[in-house]
């Protein structure tokens, strides 16, 4: 605990409850990741923007993020300021890795405003640029939707979806991506009825792109599914969960936290229904596979374990 605590207080990430600190470690190691790559894609002859470059670099894997930041900063103005060849390409990409290294410390606010700069410096270069554009835009929106701000989010997964659908073919599957996130952020307003085409679209796109058996058709299933179960569609909602199981547990294993995640949303809509017997197996299923990956004092397994005690209760009044 202690050491997780300092982890954290390196990245000067906002105050994290100690129960989602399990949850946030694989999106913290998946934000590195993105920021290793996006230091890299910083293309320059210019020395000293090489020179802020390497040592924002290096600060960052000493754990000196503000540090970092600063660094980027007077990079990215020194392209800006700078009469080079691509220098608005230049100032791009650092103003991105910014936004990555923003969402590296879950400083979610940060990321969109990065990214969205980022992306602003692309459009003025035209669509000849559209995949870093619409790039930077996706990445915008997604920061800005983590923030709770959708009103600054939607128009720009609108626009990355617009050039991808203007520049890409039909069942590219960037345009599903962009088509899931539209829909996700509608879903989370509760504008389901503007949802569920995108949601469809993804779908169908992404058994195109990937084929139907793809880990990544199993997620849009889900998705597509948990919106009926919201509107009270369950006998709509239960075969795509069906199928999206099937799929995980093909494509990943029975034992994968994803199955755990269908089961457990089976569990839900079977509760929903009034099968209660049926929701407490579902329910028991996904907790074995929680309990096999985390160990019994998760706090998803400690969640899990409270919901199918609650459900059996209830199972057992009704008899």
């Amino acid at each position: 605990e202690n050491s997780l605590a300092s982890f954290f207080a390196i990245l000067q990430v906002e105050d994290i409850p100690i129960g989602d600190w399990e949850i946030k470690l694989p999106e913290i190691a998946e934000s590195f990741r993105e920021l290793k790559q996006k230091l890299s894609e910083i293309q320059t002859s210019d020395e000293d923007i090489i020179d802020l470059k390497n040592q924002a670099e290096a600060a960052i894997d000493s754990g000196r993020f503000e540090k970092a930041r600063k660094l980027l900063d007077q990079a990215e103005q020194l392209a800006m300021d700078s009469h080079v060849e691509n220098r608005l390409i230049t100032a791009a990409e650092i103003a991105a890795t910014k936004g990555a290294l923003a969402r590296t410390q879950l400083n979610y606010l940060a990321m969109g405003e990065a990214y969205e700069s980022a992306a602003n410096k692309m459009s003025a270069l035209g669509e000849k640029h559209h995949a870093k554009w619409s790039e930077y835009l996706n990445w915008a929106g997604w920061g800005f939707d983590d923030a709770g701000q959708y009103k600054r989010s939607e128009p720009l997964y609108e626009k990355a979806l617009s050039l991808r659908e203007a520049n890409l073919p039909e069942h590219h599957n960037n345009i599903a991506t962009s088509l899931n996130n539209l829909a996700g952020l509608y879903r989370k307003q509760g504008r389901y009825e503007e949802a569920e085409p995108l949601y469809q679209r993804d779908l169908s796109i992404s058994e195109k792109a990937l084929g139907k058996d793809h880990p990544s058709v199993a997620t849009t299933l889900n998705n597509l599914a948990g919106l009926y179960r919201k509107q009270g569609r369950y006998e709509e909602a239960e075969p795509l969960y069906q199928r999206s199981l099937s799929i995980s547990e093909k494509a990943l294993g029975k034992d994968h936290p994803e199955v755990a995640t269908t089961l457990n949303n089976l569990g839900t809509l079977s509760f929903h229904q009034g099968k209660l017997v049926q929701a407490a197996d579902y329910l028991e299923q996904a907790l074995n596979i929680l309990k096999k990956t985390f160990g019994d004092e998760h706090p998803d397994v400690k969640t899990m374990q409270g919901n199918l005690d609650y459900v059996r209760q209830q199972a057992k009044e009704s008899q």
